[in-house]
């Protein structure tokens, strides 16, 4: 996963300016890249699978971390009543992603079974 500060060191001698080194914050589309495929079973090393719902007007979220096909982690959500199974799917997605970041895991394979939040957030432009 990419660095969210990118360092510059500036080797230049302009007139009498002196070189400096400066930070330059990167914004976070250019950080963390989501690509989107079909699932294949075959897949091994750190995968993440999310799932939304709503029963009985209950809506809520979670996801399960594995590596090697042993379970390592999971969390689930309880939204609000009025939020959709669209949101609920989103919102799980999003928050297996910041588990990533928090957790600084590198490349996984986040699992998701609603195509409609894949190609959403496929489509979102910086």
């Amino acid at each position: 996963m990419a660095r969210q500060i990118r360092r510059n060191k500036l080797n230049k001698i302009i007139a009498d300016k002196i070189s400096f080194e400066y930070e330059k914050r990167i914004q976070p589309w250019k950080t963390l890249k989501i690509d989107w495929n079909y699932y294949m079973e075959e897949m091994k090393g750190l995968m993440i699978f999310t799932d939304g719902s709503k029963m009985d007007r209950r809506v809520g979220c979670g996801f399960v971390v594995f590596y090697n096909k042993t379970e390592l982690h999971y969390r689930k959500f309880r939204l609000n009543d009025s939020s959709t199974v669209f949101m609920a799917e989103v919102i799980a997605i999003q928050q297996a992603v910041q588990y990533v970041k928090a957790n600084d895991l590198g490349q996984v394979n986040i699992i998701s079974d609603s195509r409609s939040a894949l190609m959403a957030l496929s489509a979102v432009e910086p």
